[in-house]
C-alpha cells in the first residue's frame, strides 16, 4: 500500500499496514533544508522541494507544498474595496461586491500555470506514491480571510455588535471559495480529498462557530461530496469539540495544545484525526527520550480504534531535525508491531 493510499484509508477508518505518518511540512521549512532554495513560489523550486522530502522522508506524503489552491481572494477583496468606496466596509458593501471571473483573475491564471507546470514536470513515482499533482484541492480560507480584511480586533467585536456583518462576509468569501475551487477541479480534475485551513475559529465561542463558521464550511465541504473533507486548525480547539463535526470534515488536523484523548472521543468514529506532537516544543527543541515519549504517547491515545493519522500539531518548524520527522514514522510502525503481539 502507497503511503498516499495509507493515508487515504485511515482517514476512512479502513485497516492499514501501520499508523500512516503525515508531514506536516511547508515550503518555508523545506527551503531551509534544501541547497539553493531561494524562491519558494517558483514551481520547479517546489518539485525540487518534493523531491527532497522523498530523499529525507521516505515514505512520509508532504501535505503542505505544492498543493492546488486557487486564486480568487485577491481580485475578490480588490471588488471589496472598489464597493466601499474609499468608506467603511459593511454588510451592504459584502452584498454588494462582485465575485471575480476566475479567468479574468491575473493571480489566478498565474496559479493555474503554476499547477500545471507542477504537475507536467512532477515524477511519476512521486505521484504514485504520494498522490502529487493527483486528486487534490485546496479552498481558499474564508473566516482567516475576513479577518484579515476586517482587521484584527474589529472582526471579534462585530461577532456581538454587527453580527449580519459577519454573515454577510462568510457568505462573500464561501462563494467565492467555492467558485475558485469548482473553477480549479474543472481544469486539473476532481479531486479526491480536499482541504480547507482555518484557525481564527479556534478564538470564537461554539456558539459563534455553529452560526458564523459551521454552516459555511459544510457548503465548502459540500462542494465536492465524494472527496475526502480535510480541516486544518491548529488552534486551540477543545471548546468546539462538540460542534465541530458538524462543518462537515472527515479528517480534522488538529493543534498540540489539544488533547489527543479527549478529542477523538468527542469525534465519537465520526471524525478521523491527525496529529498532533507539538512542532516546537517537543519535535524541534525536546530530548531525543522526550520526543520519543511524547509520540508514544499521542499513538496510545489516538491509534486505537483506527481513524488516526501521526502528524505534528501544526507545520515542523524551521530548526528541526529532519531525523525527527523519520522517528515518528519510525515509532508508528513499531507502535502497531508492538500492540499486535
Amino acid at each position: 500500500m502507497t503511503p498516499i493510499r495509507m493515508f487515504m484509508a485511515a482517514a476512512r477508518f479502513e485497516k492499514t499496514e501501520h499508523v500512516p505518518v503525515a508531514g506536516a511540512i511547508t515550503e518555508f521549512y523545506m527551503s531551509t533544508i534544501t541547497p539553493g532554495m531561494e524562491d519558494m513560489s517558483d514551481p520547479a523550486q517546489q518539485i525540487r522541494m518534493l523531491e527532497r522530502a522523498d530523499e529525507l522522508f521516505p515514505g512520509i506524503p508532504i501535505i503542505f507544498v505544492a498543493d492546488p489552491t486557487p486564486c480568487l481572494y485577491p481580485a475578490l477583496i480588490r471588488n471589496l474595496r472598489e464597493a466601499a468606496g474609499g468608506g467603511p466596509l459593511s454588510a451592504d458593501v459584502f452584498r454588494r461586491t462582485k465575485l471575480p471571473d476566475p479567468d479574468s483573475v491575473p493571480e489566478n491564471l498565474a496559479r493555474l500555470d503554476e499547477i500545471a507546470f507542477i504537475s507536467e514536470h512532477m515524477p511519476e513515482r512521486l505521484k504514485e506514491l504520494y498522490g502529487y499533482c493527483r486528486g487534490l484541492v485546496r479552498f481558499e480560507n474564508p473566516f482567516d480571510s475576513l479577518v484579515e480584511v476586517a482587521g484584527s480586533s474589529d472582526w471579534f467585536l462585530k461577532i456581538k455588535s454587527d453580527p449580519g456583518f459577519i454573515e454577510a462576509a462568510m457568505e462573500l468569501f464561501t462563494e467565492a471559495s467555492v467558485a475558485g475551487a469548482k473553477w480549479l477541479a474543472e481544469k486539473i480534475g476532481a479531486p479526491d480529498r480536499v482541504i480547507l485551513a482555518e484557525d481564527f475559529p479556534g478564538m470564537i465561542s461554539a456558539a459563534a462557530f455553529s452560526r458564523f463558521v459551521a454552516p459555511f464550511h459544510r457548503r465548502i465541504f459540500d462542494t465536492f461530496p465524494d472527496a475526502l473533507k480535510i480541516l486544518h486548525n491548529d488552534s486551540r480547539t477543545s471548546h468546539l469539540l462538540d460542534v465541530l463535526p458538524s462543518c462537515g470534515m472527515e479528517l480534522f488536523h488538529f493543534g498540540y495544545e489539544n488533547d489527543v484523548r479527549q478529542t477523538k472521543e468527542a469525534m465519537k468514529g465520526r471524525v478521523a484525526l491527525m496529529g498532533n506532537i507539538s512542532p516546537m516544543g517537543v519535535l524541534a527543541r525536546g530530548s531525543d527520550e522526550e520526543v520519543r515519549r511524547a509520540c508514544l504517547e499521542v499513538l496510545k491515545a489516538g491509534a486505537p480504534g483506527g481513524g488516526f493519522i501521526f502528524a505534528t500539531g501544526g507545520e515542523v518548524n524551521p530548526g528541526t531535525d529532519p531525523a525527527r520527522v523519520n522517528l515518528m514514522l519510525h515509532l508508528a510502525k513499531m507502535f502497531n508491531a508492538d500492540s499486535m503481539k
